[in-house]
């Protein structure tokens, strides 16, 4: 490593005066940025896994069913939004999913349906 003169950086003697070393500059925004991006989508959906433990005592693991209980792994994402919005106002009746449906926020219910819908039947 050697520091260039007149700046804050130390470059490798290789990458001193060639275009080398905007790409390794160039590189290394795009390996942080793309870190970024995936942290954000990880996030996403580890949230909408931890929201769904909860499905899983009527609805099985990963949402893949148990007994009569529908299956919502591979829902499409618009019915399960349908579903829980008509669980969550009165309109669909149920023994306890009217009241679930109520404790979740929408962002919450957007989360669940995005996991359940990547998930396979």
């Amino acid at each position: 490593m050697e520091k260039i003169a007149g700046t804050e950086a130390t470059f490798p003697r290789f990458a001193r005066g060639s275009a080398t070393a905007g790409l390794v500059v160039c590189s290394a925004i795009a390996m942080l940025v793309s870190v970024a991006v995936r942290a954000d989508d990880t996030d996403a959906a580890r949230a909408g896994r931890q929201l769904a433990a909860s499905c899983a005592t009527c609805h099985g693991t990963n949402g893949k069913g148990q007994g009569a209980m529908p299956v919502l792994a591979g829902m499409p994402k618009n019915y399960f939004l349908e579903q829980m919005r008509a669980f969550a106002s009165g309109e669909r009746q149920a023994t306890i999913m009217h009241q679930l449906g109520k404790g979740y926020s929408k962002e919450q219910i957007e989360q669940l349906a995005d996991y359940f819908s990547s998930r396979e039947r």
